[in-house]
Order: C-alpha cells, then structure tokens, then sequence
C-alpha cells in the first residue's frame, strides 16, 4: 500500500517537481497552492505526511503547522518543511510550530528522498507503537473486567453476620501491581476489615514496625523482594501472624524454603490449593490450628499420619474471588 503525501507550495514549479520524484517513489501525491486547501484536503484525505512551504498567501505554513499541531485528529501527521527561508531562526520557528523536519530550496532530490524515507519509517515505528499499547491496554482492561465480574458473580460462603468475623481486624496486603491491590482491598473492605496496602516487602515490613497487623495477604513475585523472602523475614518475629500467598504462576510451593516453616498442614484426600500458606503449627484437637484459624475439615483429617507420602499440590488456579473469601473467613482474626 502506498503512502499518501500531500505537498503544500504556492509555486506551480515546485508543486510539479516534488509531485514528480514522490510519484517515482511509488507514493500517492496530493497538491495544495496554499493553507487553506491543505487543511481542506487534510480532513478529507489525512496524509502520512506534508511537505510545506512556509511562505505562503492567505494561510502560510507556520499558521499550517499549528492548527496540525493543535487538533488531537491531525497532531500525529509528520509535517517536512521545504522553504527558501534558509536563515536558523526560520527554522527554529518552523520545528517550534510542529514540524518535524527542515529542508531549504533548492530542493537536492536525493536529500529529499532521504529526508522523506526517514519521517515516514520514524512514523510507521510511532503507529505500531500506539496500537501495541492500545492492545495492551485493552487487555489490561478485559482482565480487570474479567476479575471484577467473577467478585460479582461468584457465590461467596461467608458468615450471614459479617461481625462474627472481627469487623475491626486489619489486613496488610502486599502486591507491586495497583490493580491487583485495589481489587483485593475492595472485596476485604466491603467485608469489614480494615485494610493497609503496601506495593513492596520493605514497604510492608516498615508497616508492620509501624502498627500492629492481624493478618496478611501476599504476592509471591514482586521485584527487589519477593513474596517468599518476605515471608521468611516475617515468621523470624512474627511467627504467629497468618499469611495468605496469592500468585498468578505455578511454583511447588511445598519445596520452597520459605514454606518448608511455615506449612504444616494438608489433606492427603483433598490437599488444600498451594496458593495458600496456613500458619506455622499444625491443627489442634478442636478443629483449629494453636492460632485460632478455624476449619472446616477435623483436624485428624489434615494432619500426617506416619510415613504417608504427601500428595502432590493442586495445580494453581487464577484468584477466584469467592475462594478467597472463603479462605480469608477461615484462617483472617476472629
């Protein structure tokens, strides 16, 4: 597909000349004899780019750039000057108003071949660019959607009387992505506890220094400190505090270092998913672990018995919202 050029100059001669070596260039010209026509032109049939003559009667080509410059439609047409005005404050004032380029007459036609190669492949980079985030964005978008109406949607098994669940706990969630933070701080908010944020581990650990935690819910990968060293610098003075891990990969959490302390507890019929990390003791008799964490399975259920081999971990699932509340009503303050 060809590129649409339009050329701007009130000289009949030179409008045929550019027309001439665009044309054996295999581009598509369009020619204007002054301001006015080529703003009409360019609403009609926007370019991928505009040579312009500076000098030019009823609307010259400083005024042209600047209207370019100033609407959102027209404000990415790169804009080549090509002008006998050679002084610097000419050109200065021309690359001030929007161009992109400066060329002076009499035009050399290699330099101009260059010149124009140059704008319309810095272009094409700049539009494959914009789509590129455009697309990321829109994905971006779709997943928060996608989360959001799963927190509406899922059926959420939690107490009828949400006071029964310590309304005035706090919950400290970790996580570098704000999207993320946000949805999690949303659905704990609209069920009663008090949440602080934190977009890294030394944030989270300057929070905890700062007031005192009930709970804690964690990304495992975050830059400078992940999820796991966190959680190791945690359980060092704070090993009763609980701890749900959140991760959107599938790591064997069960071999890490950092749970190798931390997770005691398991069912060999129906092992508990592996993005949640239990406190540090193994269940009491009372069907609760030391902690106070309630559960719904006994706890001869969720203890090791022997030398039975432990089951393989559940592969990890996307967040979905009525499991984590579930799992936040049994194991966040009561």
């Amino acid at each position: 597909m060809s590129t649409r050029i339009l050329v701007v100059d009130d000289e009949q001669a030179n409008r045929d000349l550019l027309e001439a070596v665009l044309m054996q260039d295999g581009h598509t010209v369009l020619l204007a004899a002054d301001g006015d026509e080529a703003l009409r032109l360019i609403e009609e049939q926007p370019p991928d780019l505009v040579l312009l003559d500076l000098m030019m009667p009823k609307l010259n080509g400083f005024e042209v750039c600047q209207r370019l410059e100033q609407q959102p439609a027209t404000s990415h047409i790169p804009v080549l000057i090509v002008t006998a005005l050679g002084q610097p404050v000419s050109k200065e004032a021309a690359l001030g108003s929007g161009a992109d380029d400066f060329l002076v007459k009499p035009v050399d036609v290699e330099d101009l071949r260059t010149r124009v190669k140059a704008i319309l492949k810095v272009s094409e980079i700049h539009d494959d660019l914009l789509r590129t985030l455009n697309y990321l964005q829109e994905i971006d978008t779709l997943r928060y959607q996608q989360r959001a109406h799963a927190v509406a949607q899922v059926a959420i098994d939690i107490p009828e009387n949400p006071a029964s669940f310590n309304p005035q706990a706090t919950v400290l969630v970790v996580d570098d992505d704000s999207g993320s933070l946000g949805l999690l701080r949303s659905i704990l908010t609209d069920h009663g506890y008090r949440v602080v944020g934190a977009a890294s581990g030394p944030e989270a650990l300057q929070v905890i220094r700062q007031q005192t935690v009930d709970a804690m819910v964690v990304d495992v990968v975050m830059p400078d400190m992940s999820g796991l060293d966190l959680l190791e610098r945690i359980r060092l003075q704070y090993a009763d505090l609980p701890v749900i891990m959140l991760t959107g990969n599938s790591p064997t959490l069960y071999e890490l270092p950092a749970f190798a302390r931390v997770r005691q507890i398991s069912s060999p019929r129906e092992p508990i998913p592996s993005w949640w990390s239990s406190r540090s003791t193994a269940p009491s008799d009372t069907g609760g672990n030391s902690n106070g964490c309630r559960a719904k399975t006994s706890s001869s259920d969720l203890r090791w018995h022997g030398s039975a081999p432990r089951p393989a971990p559940s592969p990890m699932p996307e967040l979905p919202s009525g499991n984590f509340l579930q799992l936040a009503t049994l194991c966040l303050p009561v």
